[in-house]
């Protein structure tokens, strides 16, 4: 069976189904019936479905569920979007599965080169580039993960450089420090980027977020800036984030795709709050990286 079902499709099974039943079929009777789903689904099942939202499902019924779940929380004020990326996804399962899913298929160095390094090159030579010329002293990642590319870039660095990766997951930082203990100069800590700053003066810093400003509300975006561009004196901010819109035309923030996922206009903020943009790739141009992903460093 397999023979044949390969002389008739290029496209592996599980893929075939998706894309031609699970996410049509899923996202009609979603956005139809998703609460009726979610009203007949026991707690275990909600719950199930709600560690599964970034990972994804091939169950009809969890993917239903989710799209009710997405609906709800874009409804939601931005202090509940907040305490729910908190207690309900990134520092519960749903965040921890993402992690250990992502960290399981970049532990291949090869697909970990091709995939996620490359794309991100442009970055990250005018990262490398910024912390030498500007003698950077600390720089701290926000949602760190597996903290594998962080460590990555501690590796191109001398000791004089201190590396913070931060996250929402505790399970997951705790495995970064016993992973990474052997690196004198990178450290993993559990706490919010926010709070740290706060606690944690640490000036001639550099913030990078590869991925996670975009999980960020439009107003706690602003807030952390506000409070970085008022309180300290030389820090600059080095981002590789997705975005899904036109600068020119578009001030606010939007959501984009699924759940807790935002696109920004990060140049009108960053200026906003006093911020110099020094380097800038922006997207849809050719040299672009893949799926529109904006690489900025902005500094006071």
């Amino acid at each position: 069976m397999k023979k044949i079902y390969y002389r008739l499709f290029s496209t592996p099974p599980i893929v075939l189904y998706q894309k031609l039943f699970l996410y049509p079929v899923g996202n009609f009777l979603g956005m139809k019936c998703g609460k009726l789903f979610y009203k007949l689904s026991s707690e275990e099942l909600i719950q199930k479905s709600k560690d599964q939202i970034f990972t994804g499902t091939n169950s009809l019924w969890k993917f239903i569920v989710n799209i009710h779940i997405n609906d709800v929380f874009q409804k939601l004020s931005d202090a509940e979007k907040r305490k729910w990326n908190r207690s309900e996804f990134w520092g519960n399962e749903a965040g921890e599965n993402w992690h250990r899913t992502r960290a399981s298929y970049y532990d291949d160095k090869k697909i970990f080169f091709e995939h996620y390094l490359v794309p991100r090159q442009y970055f990250i030579d005018r990262f490398n580039t910024h912390i030498k010329n500007e003698h950077i002293s600390n720089v701290i990642e926000v949602g760190t993960g597996s903290g594998k590319f962080l460590a990555h870039l501690a590796t191109q660095h001398t000791n004089e450089t201190r590396f913070t990766g931060i996250d929402l997951n505790e399970r997951i930082i705790k495995e970064n420090n016993k992973k990474y203990g052997s690196v004198l100069n990178l450290k993993f800590i559990y706490t919010e980027l926010l709070d740290y700053l706060k606690t944690e003066h640490v000036e001639n810093t550099c913030i990078i977020g590869t991925g996670t400003f975009e999980m960020f509300t439009q107003n706690e975006l602003e807030e952390l800036l506000s409070f970085v561009s008022s309180t300290y004196a030389h820090v600059s901010f080095a981002i590789c984030e997705p975005v899904d819109k036109d600068f020119d035309k578009q001030e606010n923030s939007t959501a984009r795709e699924m759940i807790t996922f935002n696109s920004h206009n990060y140049i009108s903020l960053f200026k906003k709050y006093g911020f110099r943009i020094i380097s800038l790739q922006m997207p849809f141009l050719e040299n672009a990286l893949a799926n529109n992903m904006i690489s900025l460093i902005a500094a006071k």
